[in-house]
């Protein structure tokens, strides 16, 4: 029972014992919709946290792309529940940086089953020259993908990556709220083709933008310039024609995610990520605080609108001992 602009936090059992895997489902009451769900990750080898990631509950889809790389410390899974009472016949495919798909192939999931595997692994089998992984589904599904990398220590970090939706993008500008580099931050930003045709546009970052162009359901990936004092700003991705002169169709806009990574003493010590999200007027995200300060909730907003925006915060105090939502609102500008 989750409570009118209220919130409620679960937790798995003991991370201690064999690992074990599965998938969760929400199943709200008749005549009442889903609540907003959050997954949390943790790792923690002996008993010290290394790595955490978090995804929102996935609608359920048949067809996607995801942003692949396989190659040294960095690695791409991608877990895959059908919650469907018939079997789920898989079919999926790689794309290299220029375009060219490779390595098809299909799989099976049964009825109330999942797979979850490293696209190099079974039964994916992808290769480093991979940029992208598209896969359809003879039913609907859901789907995560993971950006997996290992650090100069062995640990093991994680970054929950977005799906493409496949031939149906937009044709709008794109907004990270956040960015960071210097002072060991360096941020990367994934774009992922979600169409059968080239595409181009300009990327903000840091300087002034620059353009880029992806090949028909490629990737492509850049990274801020970590020299310096620390920085943080937005991203802007602006689909746009290279050459000028006759009216030219409107061009579709990749789908955008970031990796932040922060180096201290010459170890990755995080890393962690953000997709970009729809600009809105209002909006609620579950937030947490803890007497000792060892969990805390931060959050970025950016003004995409060329007025100034004020921004009211509403604290909601629902349950003790759970975490407190927050919701903004804006006038006038949108966020």
């Amino acid at each position: 029972m989750v409570p009118a602009n209220g919130a409620g936090s679960w937790a798995s059992a003991s991370a201690d014992g064999p690992l074990t895997k599965g998938y969760a489902r929400f199943q709200a009451a008749v005549g009442r919709s889903n609540p907003n769900g959050i997954a949390a990750f943790s790792y923690r080898p002996n008993g010290v946290l290394v790595s955490e990631a978090s995804i929102q509950a996935a609608d359920l889809i048949q067809s996607g792309r995801i942003y692949a790389e396989l190659g040294g410390a960095v690695t791409t899974a991608i877990a895959i529940a059908n919650p469907n009472p018939q079997s789920a016949a898989i079919s999926f495919y790689f794309t290299d940086e220029d375009g060219m798909d490779f390595g098809s192939g299909t799989t099976t999931i049964g009825a109330n089953q999942q797979i979850a595997a490293f696209l190099n692994e079974a039964p994916f089998n992808g290769s480093a020259e991979a940029r992208t992984f598209t896969f359809s589904s003879s039913v609907p599904v859901a789907a995560l993908p993971m950006r997996a990398f290992v650090n100069e220590r062995s640990d093991f970090l994680m970054t929950a990556l977005p799906i493409a939706p496949i031939n149906a993008p937009s044709l709008a500008g794109i907004v990270l709220p956040q960015f960071a580099t210097g002072g060991g931050w360096t941020t990367q930003i994934l774009r992922v083709n979600p169409t059968d045709q080239p595409i181009t546009g300009l990327l903000g970052m840091d300087g002034p933008p620059n353009f880029y162009d992806i090949a028909p359901r490629s990737a492509i990936k850049v990274q801020s310039n970590p020299a310096g004092l620390l920085r943080t700003g937005t991203v802007t991705v602006t689909p746009v024609h290279r050459r000028l002169g006759a009216p030219l169709p409107p061009l579709p806009a990749p789908i955008v995610s970031s990796v932040f990574t922060f180096v201290s003493g010459g170890v990755t010590v995080t890393e962690s990520g953000i997709a970009s999200v729809n600009v809105v007027q209002s909006f609620r995200v579950f937030v947490e605080l803890d007497s000792a300060r060892a969990i805390r909730t931060g959050i970025a907003i950016a003004n995409t609108d060329s007025a100034a925006a004020t921004i009211q915060f509403e604290l909601f105090d629902v349950v003790a001992n759970r975490a407190l939502p927050l919701r903004l609102t804006r006038s006038p500008a949108r966020l």
